[in-house]
């Protein structure tokens, strides 16, 4: 592998070098032209340069730098959150929305978000907030009719995922489920308390006396010109018992007619006290 006589150096000073020859070797060498020395090996892929070190290995993806982290792959589309149609609309989901700010209800396996529609409700938005994040249709059916629903269609979201749909109270010969059906007011229900005694002539009760039982646990109310002690009824209500205290000690025909027919109002007459005194200016209650 020797390349020639180093310049100006004189060789029989050189020692035995590392391969074990002499300085005659040395010598002998020196002779030689120095341009036709043994053929060096065949230059590897590093230009046989002996000072060249390995050949470093194929760079990698990340530029062959070891001290680079590699790439990561893309992390791909990122999970789409649930939507509120379709299969996403189980139970469970709507008993995430469950008050009157944000208010889902089931009506008959359909899912309506109710929120914007409770405050414009003719009756009282409690009609609906009560049964915010519930199945509602057997307490719909007891005052409404299924067609009544085409008012609010557009508050639809679809239909409920895994739905039975919860049955109205039955309505043919046999009956149905007795368990579905509505509490009906008392048979025999107590005694209604003797309304104090009118200063009018006609002898109808005074709207200043109703006004005076304006709570729930003693709730008068005017239906179409007569007076209704709705105290132990109020709890028996299939809706809500709040539909009937809400309007206590007033006259409450205008909001019983957006949701009853008059005629409805049998099933409470032996709540009725008497006739509402027509009197332009009410009497005064008893001192």
């Amino acid at each position: 592998y020797k390349l020639g006589a180093l310049e100006g150096a004189d060789p029989s000073t050189f020692p035995v070098d590392s391969m074990g020859m002499d300085s005659e070797d040395s010598e002998e060498s020196e002779d030689e032209d120095p341009t036709s020395g043994p053929t060096p090996p065949p230059s590897s892929s590093n230009g046989g340069n002996p000072t060249n070190g390995p050949t470093p290995r194929p760079s990698s993806s990340n530029g062959g730098n070891p001290t680079s982290r590699p790439t990561p792959p893309p992390s791909g589309n990122p999970t789409p959150s649930p939507t509120t149609g379709g299969s996403q609309l189980t139970m469970a989901t709507i008993q995430m929305h469950a008050t009157p700010g944000d208010c889902w209800l089931v009506y008959y396996g359909d899912v309506y978000d109710m929120t914007q529609y409770a405050p414009t409700h003719p009756a009282s938005s409690i009609l609906i907030t009560t049964h915010c994040g519930t199945d509602a249709t057997a307490a719909y059916a007891t005052v409404h009719s299924k067609g009544l629903l085409a008012i609010v269609n557009s508050y639809k979201l679809g239909a409920l995922e895994e739905a039975t749909t919860s049955a109205p109270p039955p309505t043919g010969s046999n009956g149905g489920n007795p368990t579905s059906r509505p509490t009906p007011p008392p048979t025999n229900p107590p005694p209604s308390p003797t309304p104090p005694p009118s200063s009018s002539s006609n002898g109808g009760i005074a709207m200043a006396t109703v006004q005076m039982h304006a709570r729930a646990g003693d709730c008068w109310l005017v239906y179409y010109g007569d007076v209704y002690d709705m105290t132990q009824y109020a709890p028996t209500h299939p809706a809500s018992s709040i539909l009937i205290t809400t309007h206590c000690g007033t006259d409450a025909t205008a909001a019983y007619a957006l949701v009853h027919s008059k005629a409805l109002l049998a099933i409470v007459n032996s709540y009725k006290l008497g006739a509402l005194e027509e009197a332009v200016s009410p009497t005064p209650p008893p001192s």
